[in-house]
């Protein structure tokens, strides 16, 4: 990562990949329905599949971590602001507006901090194939959960798991 991707949030490439990436329809909607059913963190989800499509992974102790963070971060940050924006959507359009702006810098910031917690991650030790990432991503995704993974997570964490392949 270069020094400009670091210092500058908009250029970093865990957040240019979730633009990327959470631009597809499919995607934005598995994310969606995962955050809304399970209470999953759309930017932790970003982050795994991010990672894998890199060819890396969360063990188990740097995964409690980014999920510690993202839980304080969603009840401290997103969450509030995410409520104010739902509750303005019908009642001051303009406020909705700049909330929604709000909650997408809080997004932002959100991902920095999960991907500071990311620094002694080493990289891939070779080019991973596609069916590793999606693998990746695919054992990622489950461990990021509560368990029990049900059978109505099983289509949104696929379209997810494709996207880390590519």
């Amino acid at each position: 990562m270069t020094a400009a991707a670091t210092a500058d949030p908009d250029r970093h490439p865990f957040w240019q990949f979730s633009l990327r990436v959470y631009a597809r329809p499919e995607v934005a909607a598995a994310c969606l329905d995962l955050q809304e059913r399970r209470g999953a963190d759309v930017n932790v989800l970003l982050l795994t599949v991010w990672l894998a499509s890199e060819g890396r992974a969360l063990e188990a102790a740097t995964l409690d971590r980014v999920l510690a963070l993202s839980r304080q971060w969603q009840a401290e940050v997103v969450g509030p602001v995410r409520a104010a924006r739902r509750a303005a959507k019908a009642l001051a359009p303009g406020l909705y507006l700049q909330l929604k702006a709000a909650e997408l810098a809080c997004e932002q910031a959100e991902q920095m901090a999960l991907a500071a917690l990311l620094a002694d991650l080493p990289a891939a030790s070779a080019p991973p194939t596609a069916a590793d990432r999606e693998h990746l991503a695919a054992a990622g995704l489950r461990a990021c959960l509560p368990a029990p993974v049900t059978a109505d997570d099983t289509a949104p964490l696929a379209v997810l798991a494709a996207a880390a392949a590519g």
